[in-house]
């Protein structure tokens, strides 16, 4: 088996394991890069509303506080690696 077959295996049994209820921030954040819809939702369920919050009392426009949270949402899937402590991800995506 390939290289990269042994490194699929791997990641698919992880996963298979993996309480996503249960996983850190972090393996969140890499499964939904890896595009595991499960994951994202679950990112989303626990940071979304707070971000929300925070975003809309500093523009007080809902509409533009829902754009800026999704997209500051995405942007942490898509640079996951650059977070270096799961008890840092709120600050992480506020700034």
């Amino acid at each position: 088996m390939s290289s990269n077959a042994d490194t699929l295996l791997n990641r698919l049994l992880e996963r298979s394991e993996l309480d996503i209820r249960t996983a850190t921030d972090r393996q969140l954040l890499r499964l939904a890069a890896e595009h595991d819809d499960d994951a994202c939702y679950e990112f989303v369920a626990r940071y979304g509303k707070r971000l929300l919050s925070v975003v809309e009392k500093s523009h007080g426009d809902l509409q533009l506080s829902e754009d800026i949270v999704q997209d500051a949402l995405f942007r942490a899937i898509e640079k996951h690696k650059q977070l270096r402590d799961d008890g840092a991800v709120f600050p992480w995506l506020v700034r």
